[in-house]
């Protein structure tokens, strides 16, 4: 018997990327399975004519995360249609990549009304039809977990919430049997971040495994939180992102404020982007002079007060252990 067998989920945001694998493993796996989507009709249907020919039952329906009241009917047509409502996946999500200064109010309501509030609203209306021993399961974002890029304050912010929501939660249910938890995707090959789009490289390279994740693999984790063998797994934060959450834990390297260059004591005056172990790389800083070293050769021709100079500075490297003595990267005057 499959492990899904007579359980019906609803998914929102299931009409393509993850929230569309996530809808058809769950199918896969036995599920009758609801579908939430904002635009889009077409692949909406696609999914749903996917899980039928899988045998399963499905619909779409049309809900914006950000509007409660759509939120909240969503749920009560999928008890309506199927009778009841045993797993709940809030995958609806958005993001509007951009600096924090650059963020308009209304671009941040829009973030915080569907990763936050769009969850609250799901999630609520979902406890009151959902059994004992059922599932709470939220789409969260490795970006959560930790910030590695700029560019995602509101977004990571947001997912941030989503984690701790999920834990508080988790202590409210557990007493049902119901578990909460949260699974955090890394970069994942989208339409909407493909593998081969510009920003792959940069969030490629944080990954341990040096690859884009599938939806599939994501996927995966999801309906193994959805059934019965994940019962003892609550207010879990769980990854599925290569690594990129092991970057930067160890002992980091760190760049001195002020330094000795060609005989000068100077301060680091413009922002440097801290190497890791296994760059073996240079790079120029623009430094000021602040006095002569007592190990220095004399003032310089042309040089007075904080006259700016180029340089390329000693760089110290990662240390693999806080015990060991700190070893420098080679620097240039010019």
């Amino acid at each position: 018997m499959s492990k899904l067998a007579n359980k019906v989920a609803l998914v929102t945001g299931g009409s393509r990327g993850i929230g569309a694998a996530i809808a058809k493993r769950l199918a896969a796996d036995g599920a009758n399975v609801a579908i939430t989507y904002t635009k889009g009709a077409d692949a909406a249907a696609s999914v749903v004519n996917q899980i039928e020919r899988l045998g399963r039952k499905a619909i779409a329906i049309q809900a914006d995360a950000a509007e409660a009241d759509a939120v909240v009917a969503a749920v009560e047509k999928t008890v309506a249609t199927f009778g009841r409502l045993d797993v709940l996946v809030n995958n609806a999500g958005t993001a509007i990549p951009k600096t924090f200064e650059d963020t308009t109010l209304e671009e941040m309501d829009r973030v915080i009304d569907i990763n936050v509030r769009g969850v609250f609203v799901a999630t609520q209306a979902a406890l009151k039809h959902m059994k004992d021993g059922g599932r709470i399961i939220s789409i969260g974002s490795a970006a959560g977990e930790r910030a590695l890029a700029p560019g995602l304050v509101p977004y990571s912010a947001t997912k941030g919430a989503v984690k701790m929501f999920t834990q508080g939660l988790s202590r409210e249910v557990a007493s049902r049997g119901i578990t909460v938890n949260n699974v955090q995707p890394g970069p994942i090959d989208t339409d909407l971040n493909p593998a081969a789009g510009e920003w792959a490289v940069p969030q490629k390279a944080f990954t341990a495994l040096d690859r884009y994740g599938h939806v599939d693999e994501v996927a995966a984790l999801v309906a193994f939180v959805a059934g019965p063998e994940s019962s003892y797994i609550t207010g879990a934060n769980l990854t599925v992102e290569g690594g990129m959450n092991a970057y930067r834990q160890q002992h980091q390297p760190s760049v001195p404020s002020v330094i000795r260059v060609c005989g000068w004591r100077v301060r680091r005056s413009s922002p440097m982007r801290y190497p890791t172990y296994s760059q073996r790389r240079l790079y120029p800083i623009l430094a000021e002079k602040i006095s002569e070293s007592p190990r220095g050769s004399g003032n310089r021709e042309g040089l007075g007060g904080l006259a700016p100079i180029p340089v390329t500075v000693r760089i110290r490297k990662q240390q693999r252990y806080p015990h060991e003595q700190p070893k420098y990267h080679q620097h240039h005057c010019q």
